[in-house]
């Protein structure tokens, strides 16, 4: 099999290929440090699963995500997070991973889960089932789902107390687009400032 490892930390990247390494299964692993990577090495080869880490620095791993799966339909692709699952996890199965991941999780978990999507079967922890279970309650969602995986990038950074302006220059956006986002957001879950988004957040744990 072979594996595309997509990680903007050199140090992360090189443990994650290591792992992946000593699990005997691949023959081959490429590396990918930025999207622009991951694009040419995606077109150039096949693989047989991809491994995406969902904060790529200058720019969005779920966002790259749904463009891999336009690039590659049915190249399988493993999302891994240092975010919890209740963050990224059904935003990321919905718009095609095979698994969330967390960085928390025991490494075997990994394996389990870039083996499984090889397989092309989708890797479901207890954790992420019981939330993707909870969305078919429309009822029960709380407003911050509403946000697109955009929308929610944002949401995260001004509930952390960042200001548009900082935002803008994490996400390679500009401070117009970034106060177009707050104000959907502001419209999507009714909460009327910062002030309150940060209250919110931090009730849900989101921060």
């Amino acid at each position: 099999m072979r594996a595309l490892v997509i990680e903007d930390h050199a140090i992360v990247r090189q443990g994650l290929v290591m792992l992946l390494r000593e699990s005997a299964r691949f023959a081959r692993i490429g590396e990918a440090s930025n999207a622009a990577e991951a694009r040419e090495l995606i077109m150039a080869d096949r693989w047989d699963v991809a491994l995406l880490d969902i904060s790529l620095g200058e720019s969005s791993g779920m966002e790259l995500l749904r463009e891999l799966r336009v690039l590659r339909p049915q190249l399988p692709i493993v999302v891994l997070s240092m975010h919890p699952a209740e963050h990224y996890a059904v935003r990321a199965l919905r718009e095609g991973a095979s698994a969330y991941v967390e960085k928390s999780d025991p490494p075997d978990h990994l394996i389990e889960a870039v083996l499984t999507a090889a397989r092309r079967r989708r890797y479901i922890t207890p954790r992420v089932a019981e939330l993707l279970a909870s969305e078919l309650t429309v009822a029960s969602r709380d407003p911050h789902e509403r946000l697109t995986a955009r929308e929610f990038e944002v949401f995260i950074r001004l509930a952390a107390g960042r200001t548009v302006s900082e935002i803008a220059e994490e996400l390679v956006l500009s401070v117009k687009t970034v106060s177009t986002y707050r104000t959907r957001i502001i419209e999507k879950t009714g909460l009327r400032n910062n002030a309150e988004m940060i209250q919110y957040a931090m009730r849900r744990d989101l921060v």
